[in-house]
């Protein structure tokens, strides 16, 4: 080890300019392939983090004119889940975007924060498998009222102290929030946001508002998916119609694993690229071997 160091310091004093080179073009270039690396595995572990990633499924449904839906109804996820036993577990959601909400500090003055509700079932618990921190999440996700928040969420409303029992506020009408659990925050790299989830009830069946998410196994997929697709009512009885009866679009069902959803081409779910990530990734590869040829080119020189 001490020759290898010596050799570098003595190469470095008598070829200053060539050695100076080969050390920012390694550095540059090591840490361009470090970024590029970085983000492309950010995109490349989507949805991953969760305990059952590989058996989270998404339903899509695939009209006849091409187009294609990603939302659903409570009843029909709830027959669907009650008719085919392939069906585990399943967790509706409303994403819904940011709320503002008044939290009263230990002052007893009110301060207003900023932070994502999402209504969801109580399948959320046993299809994501959220860690919980403190308190019961199922008050949470069965009871109007209550609320499960992340534990950054916590952290921002009620710095230090236990959050469990405290109230918040919806802004604008004032109705309060009981806090009664925490959950450790989901990764930024995850489809679910955090900060604050609530109880989806029943709702029409006419709402389809609301993103469906189902416990398979990969063995019955295609088997469940012929099922579904085989009976007229989840089949093509599931249309939508206009005032013209020969605006009719026959639907069939598609479930896509979750994980694949962030590089969905038709940019109707996913949030990523494949051909951006592909081309970072190339482009971190290149950036190597054009500064392994650089070196080669100073050694010599």
């Amino acid at each position: 080890m001490k020759a290898i160091f010596r050799n570098f310091f003595f190469v470095l004093k008598r070829f200053k300019t060539s050695s100076i080179l080969n050390i920012l073009g390694l550095s540059v270039a090591f840490a361009v392939f470090s970024v590029t690396l970085i983000q492309v595995y950010y995109d490349y572990s989507y949805d991953r983090s969760y305990n059952k990633s590989a058996n989270i499924y998404q339903l899509i449904q695939l009209y006849s004119d091409n187009n294609r839906g990603i939302t659903m109804t409570t009843p029909l996820a709830k027959e669907m889940s009650e008719v085919f036993p392939e069906i585990k577990s399943y967790c509706l959601i409303r994403f819904i975007s940011n709320e503002t909400f008044d939290v009263i500090n230990k002052n007893g003055s009110k301060q207003k924060f900023t932070a994502t509700i999402n209504n969801a079932t109580i399948g959320l618990l046993d299809v994501f498998t959220p860690k919980i921190l403190a308190g019961d999440p199922r008050q949470a996700l069965t009871q109007k009222g209550k609320a499960m928040i992340s534990e950054n969420t916590a952290h921002k409303f009620f710095g230090n102290a236990n959050p469990i029992g405290k109230m918040v506020f919806f802004h604008y009408d004032k109705n309060p929030l009981t806090i009664v659990a925490v959950f450790k925050d989901f990764p930024k790299n995850s489809s679910l946001s955090n900060d604050i989830f609530v109880y989806l009830p029943d709702d029409e069946p006419n709402n389809y508002n609301y993103k469906g998410y189902f416990e398979i196994l990969p063995r019955d997929l295609n088997k469940l998916t012929a099922k579904i697709n085989g009976k007229r009512k989840y089949g093509e009885s599931i249309s939508q119609r206009s005032n013209n009866p020969k605006d009719e679009f026959k639907v069939k069902a598609e479930f896509r694993n979750l994980t694949d959803m962030h590089f969905d081409s038709l940019k109707s779910e996913g949030t990523g690229s494949i051909t951006t990530t592909l081309s970072l990734l190339a482009i971190g590869i290149l950036t190597l071997i054009i500064a392994y040829i650089n070196f080669l080119n100073f050694s010599i020189a």
